[in-house]
This record gives structure tokens, sequence and C-alpha cells, in this order.
């Protein structure tokens, strides 16, 4: 989720990253023998000033609510954003989606209402809608709203995020 994460705080502030601080802790995944750390902490300054504090886990709990295709895929997502200025604030909570839930005699489970769904006879949601883009501008041979501008400047981050962890020190994106 790190990747999306970055990409929201970039599309949220209009602005690119110039710096990035982070800490990483490797033990749950490092005893199953997983070679990548267990959560990344960071705090990302952009170039128009604004401060994004993201952090990033692979760790949580099963019980955590999920998405994916259907109902319960063990996938757990735990997603929040706020964004805090000086005359406002946005608040974004959309997962663990639990808007529609289901209780049996066995087991609670949730139908995915936003990433992917299936309703009267067609697939919907967000997920859906970005593959959708995709094939039209391939189709169309129009410019897609994200570009790999936008993957490369992610990736940047990303990478000074691996870089500040190991080093300990703020690093340039």
């Amino acid at each position: 989720m790190t990747a999306h994460t970055c990409d929201l705080a970039r599309w949220m502030f209009e602005d690119e990253a110039k710096e990035v601080y982070a800490a990483a802790s490797s033990r749950v995944l490092a005893s199953r023998g997983v070679d990548t750390p267990d959560l990344y902490a960071s705090i990302i300054r952009f170039k128009n000033g604004g401060i994004a504090n993201l952090e990033s886990a692979w760790i949580l709990p099963n019980t955590i609510p999920g998405v994916g295709w259907g109902e319960w895929t063990g996938l757990g997502i735990v997603f929040e954003m706020q964004i805090i200025g000086t005359k406002g604030a946005h608040v974004l909570k959309p997962f663990p989606n639990q808007a529609v839930q289901k209780y049996t005699d066995d087991r609670y489970s949730w139908p995915d209402t936003q990433a992917t769904y299936f309703i009267q006879g067609r697939w919907g949601g967000f997920a859906i809608e970005a593959i959708n883009h995709f094939v039209d501008c391939v189709v169309d041979d129009k410019a897609p709203s994200v570009t790999g501008e936008d993957g490369l400047a992610v990736t940047k981050i990303i990478c000074a995020m691996e870089r500040s962890a190991l080093t300990g020190r703020p690093e340039m994106v």
C-alpha cells in the first residue's frame, strides 16, 4: 500500500516530495524467513512545505477486515488519511469497508462494495474503473490520467524511504 499512499499524498498536495525520513522494524517477518521490514514509518517533506506522515505495516492481525474479490480474502487493510490545514481538514477512511455486513451462525463477513463488486450482472468498483480507464486509453490512443512519470516519482519516494531507514538520516528524493 505504500505506493498508493505516496501517490495519494502527491495528488492531494499537488506537489512533489523533496525529502524523506523513515524508520523500519524487522521482527515478525524476519522470524518467518521473509526479508522485508514489518513496517515503515515515514515523514515526507514536500517542495511547497507540506508534510505527510505515512505508516505501512505488513503484520496486521488476521481478523482485520480485508478488501478483494467478494468476501473475506485475508488481505487485511487499515487505511486512513487526514489532511489538516489552517482552514479545514480532509479525513479519508475507506478501509476496512464494512458498509455491508453479513452474519450467520458460524461466521461474520463483509462483501467488498468499493474496490470490486458484482451487481445486476456487472462488475464495478474503483479497481474495475481503473482497468476500464487503462483499456480505453489503449483503444482510443489517449494519455492515461496517471503517467509513467507519476510512477517514477512514487518509486523515488519509496527508494528514499528505504535509504533513510538504513542510514537513520533524512534522504533527498
